[in-house]
């Protein structure tokens, strides 16, 4: 059976030990952790670094996106990073993914949001006023995946480790429930095929009746016939 396939992105000058704890830690759980400094991305000379990392993602069941104080890498196309092009490719392919924005950062976002049409906002956390955009656009567009808040890499572990429990418990509850379904849909099939057997034995069971009532009424004809011939109707 292959194993889940978890994808981890960040910036990783500023992050590399967070990014070193959860491949620890995605081991240890049995899952196959897929990031690029770990030998995780397959690269090819015909595409970029950067395009090999994008096409990595389809391969992966989950993507878990951390966002600290650092822009990152400039992509070659659009106006992010990297990272955030990771996490956007994560959410178009509609994979699970868990973002987790270091606390100093998300907490700071809160203000940009306020004084976003000001026009006199500078960060002061976060290096790049294009995090608390790119921040803002998650919110406003990511359904169903959690954004959470972070100061150290256990925080990140803990909550993993409730939400992939979740997962588990969510998946056991499917699979109960297609088990019943199915069990339900089995029994009306064989209730069906065993209506249809009693009919079929009820009419073989009126043919056979007919043909025996119709033998032995044809034996008595003749029986009577010799009977007549030889003398012995009387008896």
């Amino acid at each position: 059976m292959a194993s889940l396939r978890v994808f981890v992105s960040s910036t990783y000058y500023d992050l590399h030990h967070v990014r070193n704890d959860l491949y620890t830690f995605i081991k240890d759980m049995g899952y196959e952790p897929v990031l690029h400094d770990k030998g995780g991305v397959s690269y090819t000379q015909e595409t970029t670094l950067e395009e090999s990392c994008y096409n990595e993602l389809s391969t992966c069941d989950i993507v878990i996106c951390i966002i600290g104080n650092k822009y990152g890498s400039e992509s070659s196309s659009g106006n992010y990073s990297i990272t955030m092009n990771e996490l956007q490719k994560a959410i178009q392919l509609k994979k699970k993914v868990y973002t987790f924005i270091v606390k100093d950062v998300y907490i700071e976002n809160q203000t940009y949001e306020k004084n976003v049409n000001s026009g006199h906002f500078a960060p002061a956390f976060a290096d790049d006023i294009r995090i608390h955009e790119f921040i803002s656009q998650i919110r406003g567009t990511v359904k169903n995946n959690p954004i959470l808040s972070f100061e150290s890499v256990n925080e990140i572990i803990d909550n993993l480790k409730i939400q992939l429990s979740g997962l588990f418990q969510h998946l056991l509850m499917q699979e109960s429930s297609a088990t019943e379904s199915k069990t339900y849909y089995e029994l009306l099939s064989i209730s069906s095929e065993i209506k249809e057997l009693t009919k079929s034995l009820s009419i073989q069971e009126n043919d056979f009746y007919q043909k025996f009532e119709s033998t032995i009424f044809t034996d008595n004809a003749i029986l009577k016939r010799i009977r007549k011939f030889i003398g012995l109707e009387s008896i």
